[in-house]
């Protein structure tokens, strides 16, 4: 181009590659514009909660999250910090702009609370956030703190799913790790919760318990699948923790050992196999969901693909209700506000953890300080990660929905990873998704989780809930 025209731009030839100079002055990006409504502006980012109440009426010995005996006192003054720290979040621009789709009361038992101090907290959280009339929102339970006050206050707020920590249908599973019930009051609870008139219920349940037989841990299945009180069952596998009272039991004799390994790998796959023979859907390779209910609400919009193999069917779980909580979360990596003692969350792409300690916990609160205390800013690099160890856990993850949220195809960053996976029969991958395969991904399925990790990440251990001893090992 001639020197008289060098300054010329035109609607043909307004991008000049070095070394010929470019004059169009760069005052707007991105360039690659398309129709927007003005509503578009002022959308509200999808977000969820999560509320963590560390209280247990009877502490299992087995769990590895945040929780203490309940004791009156520090229950209420728990309670005031708690309603303070959702006061704290509201106050935030960033929060006002987020509409929440799902919730979760996780524990602790978060229904050790009584029936009064549940109104006052279910009425601080839905008067502060903006959760939306159709909010799909879960709150943990055993069968011995549900009640019938409590069941009316939590239908009257919007609480719509009930998650109960049964672990067992026989009574001397039960006696064997302390719980404080028998399976006749299991039954009672879930046909109070059914006449409260939740639908939703998810039955915990545990196998490798001291004593259990193959028979046992059957049963337990087959009669709440057939109970039509339970529409979702998530499974684990029961963990001894070193030196506890149950470990000291067992190693003494008193206690009945834990079937080996072998015999635990046996039980999962024949509660699996039982599972499907009800008509129950993988959502994960530990929870399994009847959809009837789900298909009744969300019309046609829930999706089943096929695990092969005589693997019976799963559920695509950004399809389906049930699973939005976690979806949001694990696949689609959007903000979960998570508040309370040793509580984890997630928000603009931070992820943080709680001060565990009550006592610490309150006193930041007092001093009108959130009470964060761990957790990193995550890179793209590591959000990609993410959607790969946590969606991967909901069987299948698109390949659409990758490059939709990061522009780019999976198979351009995680070619070695996926290969190498796909090479020793743990997934499979097509044009549309990457998927773990049944039974062999299943059984591995921690292994594919943590073969996407990032190399800051690879080889450490998950953080505990219940303490910051991993931010002192690696700030020393």
């Amino acid at each position: 181009m001639g020197r008289d025209t060098e300054n010329l731009v035109s609607d043909i030839n307004y991008w000049r590659e070095y070394p010929e100079r470019d004059v169009e002055f760069v005052r707007w990006y991105p360039c690659r514009l398309g129709r927007l409504s003005p509503d578009s502006l002022f959308k509200k980012r999808e977000s969820s909660f999560y509320i963590h109440i560390p209280f247990c009426n009877n502490i299992c010995t087995s769990c590895p999250y945040n929780k203490f005996n309940t004791k009156p006192d520090i229950v209420d003054r728990y309670l005031h910090a708690l309603e303070e720290e959702i006061t704290l979040y509201a106050e935030e621009p960033y929060i006002q702009q987020s509409v929440f789709t799902s919730g979760y009361f996780g524990g602790g038992t978060p229904a050790s609370l009584t029936a009064r101090q549940l109104d006052r907290l279910l009425s601080c959280i839905y008067s502060k956030l903006n959760i939306c009339g159709d909010a799909s929102v879960t709150i943990e339970t055993t069968p011995t703190d549900i009640t019938q006050d409590k069941a009316v206050v939590l239908r009257e707020h919007g609480v719509n799913r009930i998650s109960i920590g049964i672990q067992s249908m026989d009574n001397q599973m039960l006696s064997n790790i302390g719980r404080n019930y028998n399976a006749s009051r299991v039954m009672e609870a879930l046909e109070l919760i059914n006449k409260a008139g939740f639908k939703h219920v998810c039955a915990d349940l545990m196998w490798g318990l001291p004593g259990q037989t193959e028979e046992d841990w059957l049963d337990s299945i087959s009669r709440l699948a057939s109970s039509g009180l339970v529409d979702a069952f998530s499974i684990y596998q029961y963990i001894v923790i070193p030196s506890s009272p149950l470990y000291l039991k067992i190693k003494s004799g008193i206690m009945p050992e834990c079937p080996g390994n072998k015999k635990q790998e046996e039980l999962y796959w024949k509660g699996v196999r039982k599972f499907q023979e009800y008509g129950f859907k993988a959502l994960t390779n530990v929870d399994f969901v009847n959809i009837s209910h789900y298909k009744e609400e969300d019309g046609a919009q829930i999706e089943t693909f096929s695990l092969g193999e005589a693997g019976g069917d799963a559920v695509k779980a950004s399809s389906a209700s049930i699973a939005k909580h976690i979806t949001q979360s694990w696949y689609y990596g959007k903000d979960m506000l998570a508040a309370g003692a040793g509580a984890y969350g997630y928000i603009n792409n931070n992820m943080y953890l709680n001060e565990p300690g009550l006592d610490r916990y309150i006193e930041s609160i007092n001093s009108r300080k959130l009470p964060v205390v761990m957790g990193t800013y995550t890179e793209p690099e590591e959000r990609m990660a993410k959607m790969m160890v946590m969606g991967l856990r909901l069987l299948r993850v698109y390949r659409k929905d990758f490059k939709d949220i990061f522009g780019i195809d999976m198979m351009d960053v995680f070619a070695d990873k996926i290969n190498m996976l796909q090479e020793r029969g743990l997934v499979v991958l097509n044009n549309e998704y990457i998927q773990v395969t049944y039974p062999k991904g299943w059984y591995y399925m921690e292994n594919i989780s943590k073969t996407f990790y990032t190399d800051k990440n690879k080889f450490l251990p998950q953080p505990n809930a219940g303490s910051t001893v991993l931010l002192d090992l690696l700030n020393p």
